[in-house]
């Protein structure tokens, strides 16, 4: 069995922070809302007594806590989908985030067989590098053929242009 990296460790870590957290958070959002909620009818209940000279307020008493229980009901679903529904986007992020720092790090040609890669998925890697702002150009390229489409927006002209500085001199 392999051994979990450091930095899985660091996210699992994280991770569970995050979850308990964010239930922590929701649960006491979610009890607020209710207490004001349930203030704000007992007020109500209490005044419309008040102007017909009632002073039984345990009607009133039986509607708050009916409200409180009403808004309540939910609390652990909303828990929940706070704390649980982020992680598996935010572990897709800091994959593809720790993948691209990598691939930075070591070298493009070294992360990607390019040799062994069927033609769709060279295309797919090279509309991704010309796409992205942060790329540098590896010191070995020579040469660089930019193309551009011709239709009336100018789009494929504009990202040409954009593009051709970042290459080079000429």
């Amino acid at each position: 069995m392999r051994r979990l990296t450091v930095w899985q460790k660091v996210g699992i870590v994280l991770s569970v922070v995050w979850a308990v957290g964010a239930a922590i958070y929701q649960h006491n959002e979610d009890v607020d809302r209710a207490e004001s909620f349930a203030a704000f009818a007992y007020k109500a209940c209490a005044d419309s007594k008040d102007l017909h000279h009632d002073t039984d307020l345990s009607k009133c008493e039986q509607e708050k806590a009916d409200h409180i229980a009403v808004w309540m009901e939910s609390d652990v679903g909303n828990a929940a989908f706070l704390a649980l529904a982020p992680l598996p986007f935010a572990w897709i992020a800091a994959y593809v985030l720790g993948g691209l720092g990598r691939a930075l790090a070591i070298g493009l040609p070294v992360v990607l067989p390019w040799r062994e890669m069927s033609w769709p998925k060279r295309v797919f890697v090279v509309t991704g590098v010309l796409t992205s702002e942060a790329f540098l150009w590896p010191a070995g390229v020579r040469k660089l053929v930019i193309l551009g489409d011709n239709d009336a927006s100018f789009t494929g002209h504009k990202a040409a242009y954009t593009l051709a500085p970042r290459c080079g001199s000429d």
